[in-house]
């Protein structure tokens, strides 16, 4: 890093303090892409059959399940399914964000050494 007579830093240091909103976007990016795009097999609440759902009806149909008291059976596991299923949707959305905080990095570096000439 260089430092300026008044002690302020310039170069890689201020432009990795803006690599969070690369973090950030690529996060959103990747979860609502999720919510849209990916298909999760399950069963049926009534416990008749299985069936595949949109990430995002998924949630609209298991989380009130796992609120409610519900009686042993083939749908009684709703509860950890709906956190692993959860996690692993958290898991998926922070390693886009990690992805993107590299893609980030690589254009502020190729930015800076054009400024600088390097």
């Amino acid at each position: 890093m260089r430092s300026t007579s008044e002690g302020n830093t310039s170069g890689p240091a201020r432009a990795s303090r803006g690599l969070w909103i690369w973090f950030v976007g690529g996060a959103v990016l990747v979860f609502v892409g999720m919510l849209l795009f990916v298909k999760i097999d399950a069963m049926h609440p009534s416990g008749q059959y299985a069936t595949s759902y949109p990430l995002w009806e998924y949630y609209a149909v298991m989380l009130p399940l796992a609120i409610r008291p519900t009686p042993l059976g083939p749908a009684s596991g709703s509860i950890s399914n709906s956190i692993t299923v959860l996690g692993q949707h958290l898991l998926l959305s922070a390693i886009g964000g990690c992805m993107a905080i590299g893609a980030g990095w690589w254009c502020a570096d190729n930015v800076n050494n054009r400024l600088v000439g390097g």
